[in-house]
Formats: structure tokens, sequence, C-alpha cells
């Protein structure tokens, strides 16, 4: 999120393309960098929107918040169709102190083409979706908090090597394994 490749920081130079590999365990990478951001994304922000089948959710840490929910991982599949449109889901997490407090306001982009998932915290009120359709209004203050320990970065696992094939017009439905694989 604040890795985009086109950024210039004042602490952290941003990577040229090319300059650092996709390799993940790479210590030149920034934290939460995207290997290689999906093409549809960049195209997307280089014309000032946001890509289709882009979600980003928020969620507040603290010492003494609540558990995390029983949940299961949302696995980020590959989708095709005939057409060319299609992709490989990914995620990036970053987090940020909140002034004054010993909270964390936590972000998680999720890039997820031709897949319709639902982020498992969301339903107990536990995160919060500001994309797409974003809360009318939104009080980090009086956010419910998780605790320290939550497992939240564990919620989207990389689903490379899952591929699904979608006829026209269908989309890959459902956080679980595809049902080939089930």
């Amino acid at each position: 999120m604040y890795v985009h490749p086109a950024a210039v920081h004042g602490v952290y130079a941003s990577r040229a393309v090319g300059e650092v590999g996709p390799n993940p365990r790479d210590p030149r990478r920034l934290p939460g960098e995207w290997s290689d951001y999906p093409p549809e994304v960049l195209a997307a922000i280089s014309r000032g929107e946001l890509a289709d089948d882009l979600s980003l959710w928020v969620a507040v840490i603290d010492a003494m918040g609540q558990p995390d929910p029983e949940f299961d991982p949302v696995w980020l599949r590959s989708t095709a169709r005939s057409d060319g449109s299609g992709g490989t889901g990914q995620s990036v997490a970053i987090g940020f102190d909140l002034p004054g407090t010993t909270r964390i306001v936590f972000f998680q982009l999720v890039h997820h083409p031709l897949h319709d998932i639902v982020h498992p915290f969301e339903a107990k009120g536990l995160v919060t979706r500001l994309w797409p359709n974003p809360p009318d209004y939104l009080d980090l203050e009086s956010h419910a908090v998780l605790d320290k320990n939550t497992r939240l970065g564990g919620v989207f696992l990389d689903g490379k090597g899952m591929s699904e094939h979608l006829s026209p017009d269908r989309r890959a439905t459902g956080n679980g394994l595809p049902d080939y694989l089930t």
C-alpha cells in the first residue's frame, strides 16, 4: 500500500523495476511489498482508479483486545477465463501506531481477480471493509479491538498452484479450496 512502485519515499527509496527479484526473502525488499504488482492494479492506479476485485479492510489491535474468532483461511486462487481475464490473488498488510494510544491500526489489501471472498473477521465486526462499499462513518476509537496475538495476518493464504478455469461470466466463489481439490 505504501510501496507503490512509482512512489518516492523520504526514508526508503522505491525500487526500480527489476532491481529486486520476486524472492520474498531478498533483504532489499521493503516490508509488505508485493513481489510484482498485479498488472491490472497498476493500470488502474495509473488511470487514478481502483482495480476491480480489490478489497481493503481495517482492524484495530491492542494488548487487551478480543480473541480471534474461529476461522478457516481464505485461499487466494489463480483464476482464468478464455478471454484472458483473471489473475493470481495476492494480499499485503501494514499497521501503524495510533498516536497517543497503545493501539495499532492494521490494513489488509487483497487483490482477488474473478474471485468473490468474505473476510472471516468481518461478520463479528472485528474488521471493517473500506473498499469496495466503504462505510458512511468510521470511528477507530470505538472500533472493536483485536488482541495483539491475533492471527489476522494469516487470514489470506497464497493459493499459487491452485488454478480455477472459469467459463465466461462465471466467478470463483468461497474462501476455501477450489471444489476440484476437496
